[in-house]
């Protein structure tokens, strides 16, 4: 049947890409096969060869809702063994229930819209803007470049960066393994798959350091062919140990009990969310909310059902002349299709149609109002699902809970979850830098190697591994730093103007602090929001310019010699002042033929 084959493709799909085993797959596909039966499906088409009807999706739902079954089992049965140890140091789950639990993550991910959303929430605030990763030095910038920027590793990394917050938060493991050209330094980086890591070797006396990650390959999780030689080859299972970020042993052991092969020409960083610290493995990170999410839906699925129902059940007929005028009327009204009919010759009316009865039958519409609850009563529901999230339940759809403009404002908790988030990718990515900054000072053709790196090689004083100091020329750093963007967007009003007030101090004695205009010219790019601020200040500014802002000390040299050319103004004042007080005390001499003088007047 078209049905089965259909469910079957999809339930491979979506089930094998959710590991939940071989098992697991049979079991659904059994199901499957119980749903199409159970709900009389066939082959059903109409005359222009379309699909009548189509209970893929009730089938499917069937599977899923088994599956959560069979997990709360597992849960509820301690002798089914779903959890291993017996005291809180040792909680870890099962690896069999972990991929369950896994699997599920990723089916959910994939049907439920609530689910959905909050991974695709943070997934934007977290990286929709990107990341700046700078280093203070070219030669340190450029072997990082050539890590980030190349286009293979774009697969994992990069352009990638959202692709691994979303299944981070999904299945709560990231296995980052690094792949190093021992000649340059050079790095290639991929994932591990988490289905295949089997288990993970501690230190015996160490329960956060670990050793080995043991990784399974196994043919039937999709790996069952490689091209070898030109030509494709089957995949023998094999199971290898893959050395973790920070095992750095004196002498690399050569063989293990069981001859696994070691990889060690790899490293592997294991990031973890969702769990306890006491776990080995990380836990999906939404995995309270899934129940809540599943009965919210199951809700609204029974709430369409109602309303698809009283579109159909639109009039009752009352008044019909006995048991025969009510035979007449039901086989006038049902559908003709069954499970061994499948063309329908009598389909049900159309809504809103009429219906023509005969007799005294009384045909009146059924009156819906107040007769059911509304999807809005399970509100309760939904807020589960946000608290199990840690997202806001405004994010989920509902305007009227709080007016958020939330491109400019985020209540407090949630800012502070997308940048504490934020703060974790930034420790991978320098992480990432210290190995690539350490590769390329080993390395005999490494770019750090040749710009005058070198390291240094200690010893743990506590188990003899080994510690590597890269020691730059001097004059340069290793310093790296990974910024990014706000999480919020603020007014580019009050951005520029914040800007202008640092720089100027509104006028303040102590304007100057910043004196270099490149500098200032890059913070007001920045707040304009645009996107390559860097490249457009080295074109403007290719030098740095101190222009138009005065040293502290010159200024006081300045102010020095203003006073002093006030004060040699002010002395010549005061002379000038002193000479005039003296002219002014000087009697002031008669003029000559007055009578006071002796002389004689004329007529």
């Amino acid at each position: 049947m078209r049905f089965i084959s259909r469910a079957k493709d999809v339930l491979y799909g979506a089930l094998r890409g959710g590991a939940l085993g071989r098992e697991r797959l049979n079991t659904a596909e059994l199901m499957a096969d119980e749903a199409a039966a159970e709900s009389g499906y066939r082959e059903a088409r109409t005359e222009n060869g379309l699909a009548a009807v189509d209970p893929l999706a009730a089938g499917i739902a069937k599977v899923f809702e088994g599956a959560f079954q069979e997990l709360e089992a597992s849960f509820a049965n301690e002798d089914r063994g779903w959890i291993e140890g017996a005291g809180p140091s040792t909680f870890n789950f099962t690896r069999q229930t972990l991929r369950k639990i896994v699997g599920l993550s990723r089916v959910m991910y994939l049907i439920n819209p609530l689910i959905k959303r909050i991974v695709t929430v943070q997934e934007l605030y977290v990286w929709g803007r990107g990341v700046k990763i700078i280093a203070e030095n070219p030669e340190v910038q450029e072997v990082l470049d050539d890590f980030f920027k190349a286009r293979k590793n774009q697969r994992v990394i990069g352009d990638a960066w959202a692709e691994r917050e979303r299944e981070q938060r999904i299945d709560g493991n990231t296995f980052f393994v690094f792949y190093w050209n021992k000649l340059n330094g050079a790095a290639r980086v991929r994932l591990l798959p988490f289905d295949q890591i089997q288990s993970i070797i501690f230190n015996p006396e160490d329960a956060k350091e670990p050793y080995f990650y043991v990784r399974s390959s196994n043919p039937a999780q999709g790996n069952g062919l490689i091209v070898q030689d030109g030509t494709l080859t089957d995949v023998v299972e094999e199971t290898t140990l893959y050395p973790d970020w920070d095992y750095k042993p004196r002498l690399n052991v050569a063989k293990v009990p069981g001859n696994y092969k070691i990889a060690w020409n790899t490293c592997t960083y294991h990031l973890k969310t969702g769990g306890l610290s006491m776990m080995r493995f990380g836990m999906p990170e939404l995995f309270s909310a899934f129940g809540w999410a599943t009965g919210y839906k199951r809700i609204l699925e029974n709430f369409a059902t109602i309303l698809a129902a009283y579109a159909r059940l639109a009039y009752q007929v009352s008044g019909l002349p006995g048991k025969a005028g009510v035979a007449a009327s039901k086989n006038k009204l049902k559908t003709g299709v069954t499970n061994s009919q499948f063309r329908d010759n009598n389909p049900p009316t159309n809504t809103a149609s009429w219906a023509l009865m005969s007799g005294a039958a009384n045909v009146q519409p059924i009156k819906t109002a107040g007769s059911t609850t509304g999807p809005d009563e399970a509100r309760a529901l939904r807020s589960m699902v946000a608290a199990g999230g840690d997202t806001p339940e405004h994010f989920l759809g509902d305007s009227d809970i709080g007016n958020f403009a939330t491109s400019s404002t985020l209540d407090r908790p949630t800012e502070l979850k997308m940048v504490s988030r934020q703060d974790m990718w930034a420790d991978v990515c320098h992480a990432f830098a210290e190995k690539l900054i350490q590769q390329s000072a080993l390395a005999p053709q490494g770019k750090l190697r040749k710009a005058g790196y070198t390291t240094r090689v200690d010893t743990d004083p506590f188990d003899g591994s080994v510690i590597i100091t890269v020691l730059p020329p001097s004059g340069k750093s290793t310093v790296v730093k990974v910024e990014f963007p706000n999480i919020l967007e603020r007014d580019v009003t009050d951005r520029v103007r914040s800007v202008v007030q640092a720089v100027t101090l509104g006028g303040s004695p102590a304007e100057g602090i910043i004196p270099d205009r490149k500098v200032v010219c890059g913070m007001l790019l920045e707040a304009l929001g645009e996107q390559d601020a860097d490249r457009l200040t080295e074109l403007l500014y290719p030098k740095s310019v101190t222009q138009g802002f005065a040293d502290p000390a010159n200024r006081v040299d300045d102010e020095h010699l203003i006073a002093l050319g006030r004060k040699e103004l002010g002395d010549a004042a005061l002379q000038q002042a002193a000479a005039a007080k003296i002219n002014a005390a000087k009697p002031t001499p008669k003029p000559s033929g007055s009578p006071a003088g002796g002389g004689k007047s004329g007529r």
